[in-house]
């Protein structure tokens, strides 16, 4: 309260003694205006004294908001200076970073008391007269600190953000860059909701926030040296991030992690209205078209033959038609052939080969469709991040200078000191294993036999667009529940409470849940980007064609004997 601070005198910064010259507080008691700011004001500090402690005052004061005019005591502490008018308009009041000012002015003779307070305008601040706002016994906080209603004022913050897909993408167009996306999106509402312009900065080093020699790289390095307000990017809280920052209590998303990588076993994947088209490669298609039509030429060529030496003794029949060679050849395919097979045992043994060449084809095609449409996943390399960190076939990685580090390097849990230990192995080879660039590690992960630990949302967002890759979400993690993005501040910083409650406001209203599925959902157009089988290839069925050009070959050679026999039939019959 106002009157436990009129005491003789008043500490000030730890430094200064404010004396309390019972002149003016006599004169505050005599015009009412004690007992209403009783009433009004609680947290206040009040700043009085001679003409050289007025100034002095207010230097110290302008040097408590260096670095952080953000802070609790610059912007929620409401303050009350006594001050000769004078030294009002003398002394560099205009310069105070102090959100809630208000000034009580006096000439010497202490007969003209003048309420003032500091408001922002885009010029910087300006006294504002807010004498007429003093009734007594009716005036509020808000009428002697008006900057409490306003917000921020229209106040410029420095907002740091790293570019992160669906939350921060960057495009340059003439020379001018923008930004879009999730934070983007979340930034323009709280500066709306809280009255405020903000500017985006981005760490020179591209990282996250990673320690290093006692001081942190990336974002929060940022935030270390003063050079941002607040971070608005996907950033994860830790332990070790809350020594030099505060963050929201509220998240903004939530996300799980995983590993991407390419099964070496995985099949390749078509479209959802050729997938019946999918058990074959399309050599084998042609290779079946092209033994069809090589078969047709090749069994009339029989039949015409066949045809001129005549039918067997024990057996006359018409000669098949070219539409009945087509049928049966067709349906043998099929597994469904007609009984138009010639009347001599050249043709019926072609026809035994085109049989078995039939039956195989079916039979593969419909294993394989079957087992496509069931879904039936080859097994992949591994199933968890225990049973990665035992085998030898794949490497892995993770993003440089982000929390995922830090967490691998700090935690107790041995699969992960594992994965880091070996990680930091890799790293000595190949130095792209921590790169900051996402694109280096989907290089890698493509390349083959390489896990990228990251979030699940990357995960999501690669998978949907390249088939081939395959996903793990870690289920093992040490962290049960899922893990958060937050907004950081600095420390003691007056923003966390008021962004806390914004956020609090849209996760209950459904705008958090709108702006995740407006930059999060994406539509895959992979029908399964799980291990699925491979395709049957010419290399596959050559044991089959094989069989078929020794059965061509033994109808020919049937052919041959059985023209050998006729002419001697002939010429026994011209005998």
């Amino acid at each position: 309260m106002v009157e436990a601070l009129f005491p003789s005198h008043i500490a000030f910064n730890s430094s200064i003694q404010v004396e309390i010259h019972l002149v003016n507080a006599t004169l505050l008691k005599q015009n009412g205006i004690l007992n209403t700011f009783t009433q009004v004001i609680s947290d206040n500090i009040i700043v009085t004294g001679n003409e050289l402690f007025q100034r002095e005052a207010i230097q110290q004061m302008i040097h408590l908001t260096e670095g952080n005019v953000f802070s609790r005591r610059a912007l929620d502490t409401r303050w009350l200076l006594l001050l000769d008018s004078h030294v009002v308009q003398n002394a560099n009041v205009t310069s105070l970073k102090l959100n809630n000012v208000l000034l009580l002015s006096h000439n010497k003779k202490n007969e003209l008391l003048t309420l003032m307070t500091l408001l922002w305008s885009p010029k910087g601040r300006v006294l504002t007269d807010v004498t007429r706002n003093y009734v007594v016994g009716g005036m509020t906080s808000c009428d002697l600190y008006p900057n409490e209603r306003l917000g921020l004022n229209g106040r410029e913050i420095r907002v740091g953000i790293n570019t992160w897909f669906s939350y921060i993408m960057a495009s340059t167009y003439n020379g001018t860059t923008t930004y879009r996306g999730f934070c983007i999106d979340m930034l323009d509402i709280l500066a709306e909701s809280l009255n405020f312009s903000y500017r985006l900065v981005l760490p020179p080093d591209g990282e996250w926030g990673d320690l290093r020699n006692g001081h942190w790289t990336g974002l929060l390095g940022l935030m270390e040296r003063k050079e941002v307000d607040l971070v608005g990017a996907p950033l994860a809280p830790n332990l070790e991030r809350k020594l030099v920052a505060d963050f929201s209590t509220v998240p903004f998303d939530y996300y799980h992690m995983g590993l991407a990588f390419v099964d070496p076993q995985a099949g390749q994947y078509l479209s959802l209205w050729t997938s019946f088209l999918k058990p074959f490669s399309w050599q084998v298609y042609a290779c079946a078209v092209g033994s069809f039509l090589g078969s047709l030429i090749f069994f009339r060529f029989l039949v015409f033959v066949e045809t001129r030496q005549g039918g067997n003794d024990d057996e006359i029949s018409q000669p098949p038609s070219m539409g009945d060679t087509v049928q049966f050849l067709f349906g043998a395919m099929l597994n469904k052939a007609t009984h138009t097979t010639g009347s001599h045992h050249a043709s019926r043994v072609f026809a035994a080969s085109w049989y078995i060449l039939g039956l195989v084809l079916t039979s593969c095609y419909t294993c394989t469709l079957t087992s496509l449409l069931v879904d039936s996943p080859s097994p992949p390399p591994f199933t968890s991040l225990a049973e990665m960190v035992t085998q030898d076939e794949f490497r892995w990685g993770t993003l440089g200078g982000s929390s995922m580090i830090l967490d691998f390097r700090t935690s107790n849990d041995p699969t992960k000191r594992m994965f880091y230990s070996k990680m930091m192995t890799f790293a000595e080879d190949d130095p792209d294993v921590l790169s900051i660039d996402p694109e280096v590690h989907l290089g890698n992960v493509l390349a083959g036999h390489y896990a990228f630990y990251i979030d699940q949302i990357t995960l999501q967002r690669w998978t949907a667009d390249l088939c081939e890759m395959s996903s793990l979400v870690i289920h093992d993690d040490t962290s049960a529940s899922a893990k958060t993005y937050n907004v950081y501040t600095p420390k003691e910083s007056a923003l966390t409470r008021r962004i806390d409650i914004v956020l609090l406001r849209l996760e209950a209203s459904g705008v958090l849940s709108h702006l995740r599925e407006r930059w999060k959902t994406r539509t895959s157009r992979c029908l399964d980007n799980q291990s699925a089988p491979q395709a049957i290839t010419i290399a596959t069925l050559q044991g089959p064609c094989y069989v078929v050009v020794a059965e061509i070959l033994l109808a020919l050679g049937v052919l041959l004997l059985e023209n050998r026999c006729y002419r001697r039939r002939q010429c026994l019959h011209r005998q």
